[in-house]
């Protein structure tokens, strides 16, 4: 009996070994998603909306995720400050129930980073694996809120900018590049979800 204690302790110390292995080696996924996780954060500085005029092959006017932040957070959307951008006018000026619900999806996608990157933190911090499946879940949930913030930019062109700003202009529309974060969310999302799915396949070797 003692015997076949001490062989089972032995086997499952075996398994326990080679499931810690297993999941070192998924370290290298956090990594990576660490670094898209900071592309993502570099593409808040795309245009968020602007009005681009095909005369001119140019953007008349236009701010972007950085702006709608320092806007959102400071509740002055009418500031002419640079560190608006032109989101006071024609936008703001405009289209003001638009840009503030603009405002919240981009705060809120904002803020949902930080729980992103205590996640990863922990799982190189604690070697838990599991926190793998906490960063892909709230990577997806980010990639939905900036897709949110994409289409409410888009829909601006049913305010009276256009009509009214751009005097019926059809030179004029109104473009948003915001589907770019999401799809950095997305991508940032990738790696953990293969580590998610490493990791639970080996919590097999424990069985």
């Amino acid at each position: 009996m003692a015997n076949k204690k001490t062989k089972e302790a032995i086997i499952a110390a075996q398994k326990l070994e080679k499931f810690k292995n297993a999941n070192k080696k998924l370290n290298l996924y956090t990594y990576i998603g660490i670094g898209l996780v900071a592309v993502a954060v570099l593409t808040f500085f795309v245009k968020w909306a602007g009005i681009y005029n095909t005369d001119i092959k140019d953007y008349e006017v236009s701010f972007s995720g950085f702006n709608t932040l320092f806007a959102a957070f400071s509740g002055n959307y009418s500031s002419a400050d640079k560190a608006y951008g032109d989101i006071a006018v024609p936008f703001y000026y405009y289209a003001a129930k638009y840009i503030k619900t603009l405002g919240v999806f981009t705060v809120i996608s904002a803020i949902m980073l930080l729980p992103v990157l205590a996640s990863q933190i922990l799982t190189l911090a604690l070697k838990k694996q599991f926190f793998n499946v906490v960063s892909a879940a709230l990577l997806v949930i980010e990639a939905g809120v900036l897709i949110a913030a994409f289409i409410t930019a888009l829909s601006m062109s049913g305010s009276d900018i256009l009509p009214i700003y751009c005097s019926g202009n059809p030179a004029c529309s109104i473009k948003s590049f915001a589907i770019i974060p999401a799809i950095a969310a997305l991508g940032a999302a990738v790696p953990h979800v293969f580590a998610s799915v490493f990791y639970l396949r080996s919590r097999n070797i424990l069985k």
